[in-house]
C-alpha cells in the first residue's frame, strides 16, 4: 500500500467514525473546545399549546434536514474509508448542493413566534446555532471536494481539523436542540 493510500485510509477511518458514530465518537476523538464544554441550560418557558406546536414544527424541520444530508455524509465517510477519492469528490459536490438548499430554507425559517417570550428567545438562538452548524458542514464538504481532487496527504491536517470543527458544532447543536425542544 502506498503512503498516499495509507494516509487517505487513516483519514477516512477517522472521519467515518466521527460522522457515522456521531456524538459518542466525537466526544472521544475531537479535541475539547470551549463550545463543546459549554454547559447548556434549559431555558424557562411554559409549554403552552402554541409553544408545543412550534416545538413540533421545528423538530419536523430538523428531521427533514437530516434526512436530506446524513445519507450522503455516510457515503462520503465510506468512500473515505475505501480511499475512493473520486467518489468523495462527486458526493461532496452533491452534498454542497444539499447543504446550500438546507441553509436557504433554514435562513427563511422564522422560529419563535409564540405567546412565550422566553421560548421565542431560546429558539431564535437555536436557529442561529443550526445555521452555524450547517455552515460548518458546508465548509467541510467544500474542503472535502477540493481535498479529494488534490494530493490527499497535502492538506490532511487541515482537513482533519475542519472535520473536527464540524463534528464539534454539530454535537453542540444536537445537544442544545434536544434540551430546548423536549
Amino acid at each position: 500500500m502506498t503512503k498516499k493510500k495509507k494516509i487517505t485510509l487513516i483519514t477516512g477511518i477517522l472521519i467515518f467514525i466521527i460522522l457515522a458514530l456521531g456524538s459518542v465518537a466525537a466526544k472521544h476523538l475531537v479535541t475539547a473546545s470551549s463550545l463543546k464544554n459549554q454547559k447548556i441550560e434549559k431555558p424557562v418557558f411554559k409549554n403552552t399549546p402554541q409553544v408545543l406546536e412550534e416545538k413540533k414544527l421545528i423538530k419536523e424541520k430538523l428531521i427533514e434536514y437530516e434526512d436530506m444530508h446524513i445519507p450522503r455524509l455516510k457515503i462520503i465517510a465510506k468512500a473515505l474509508e475505501d480511499t475512493d477519492t473520486p467518489l468523495v469528490n462527486a458526493q461532496s459536490r452533491e452534498g454542497i448542493k444539499e447543504i446550500n438548499a438546507i441553509l436557504k430554507d433554514l435562513e427563511a425559517q422564522n422560529w419563535g413566534n409564540t405567546d412565550d417570550e422566553n421560548f421565542n428567545k431560546a429558539v431564535k438562538e437555536l436557529h442561529q446555532d443550526a445555521v452555524t452548524a450547517y455552515k460548518y458542514k458546508l465548509e467541510f464538504l467544500e474542503a472535502s471536494s477540493v481535498w479529494s481532487k488534490e494530493n490527499p496527504a497535502k492538506g490532511l491536517l487541515k482537513f482533519i481539523n475542519l472535520s473536527n470543527k464540524m463534528a464539534d458544532n454539530w454535537e453542540y447543536f444536537i445537544k442544545k436542540s434536544d434540551i430546548y425542544l423536549k
